[in-house]
């Protein structure tokens, strides 16, 4: 009797275990993170963003159907005031009730396909740019995931990188070993001529 009531339980659980999965399939997932400055992680923080979509972080993660249902696009909304931003803003959309004061009939009605459509409002040019694939609002993951082990951290000298995608710092080290490794065959060469 305990082993067919153990298989029940175990029969219970995948059911709900696939039904949650069926339920994240459909789901539309974003990026979502404010800021007033484009030198802000919201704007350059595109190794967090990516290891968000490859599900290492859940940093700037969204999911529009949960919080929404309404919501079934993901955005980028800007403003900018003399060629700066004072508004960027990754997140949910729903194509149809924008931001107080940025809405105009040139936002209305526009396709989710990724294109970014301006109007200026005075004293700021306000974009929006939609679309309708999971994390389209950011940095795309690349197609083959590198290899992980998120149990472990990788240190490149003065910056700690957690496992995931590596961080965009320049790599000063690899650059002073190019650099004399051009300088090593051009003296060689002029040696030898």
């Amino acid at each position: 009797m305990r082993s067919i009531v153990s298989v029940k339980q175990k029969t219970m659980m995948c059911l709900i275990a696939m039904m949650c999965l069926i339920h994240l399939a459909e789901a539309l997932l974003c990026y979502q993170c404010p800021a007033t400055s484009s030198n802000e992680p919201c704007v350059t923080d595109i190794s967090g963003m990516v290891n968000t979509s490859l599900g290492i972080s859940r940093k700037y993660f969204q999911n529009c159907s949960e919080s929404k249902p309404t919501w079934d696009r993901c955005m980028i909304e800007t403003a900018q005031v003399n060629r700066a931003y004072v508004l960027y803003h990754r997140g949910c959309h729903d194509g149809v009730n924008f931001t107080s004061g940025f809405d105009t009939p040139r936002f209305r009605g526009l396709n989710p396909n990724n294109l970014t459509t301006c109007e200026f409002i005075s004293p700021m040019i306000v974009c929006y740019t939609f679309c309708q694939k999971d994390f389209c609002n950011g940095p795309q993951p690349p197609e083959i995931p590198p290899k992980q082990v998120c149990n472990e951290s990788m240190f490149d000298y003065d910056y700690g990188e957690p496992c995931g995608v590596a961080g965009m710092f320049l790599k000063t080290e690899l650059f002073f070993l190019e650099f004399f490794g051009v300088v090593t065959v051009l003296v060689t060469t002029l040696y030898l001529v």
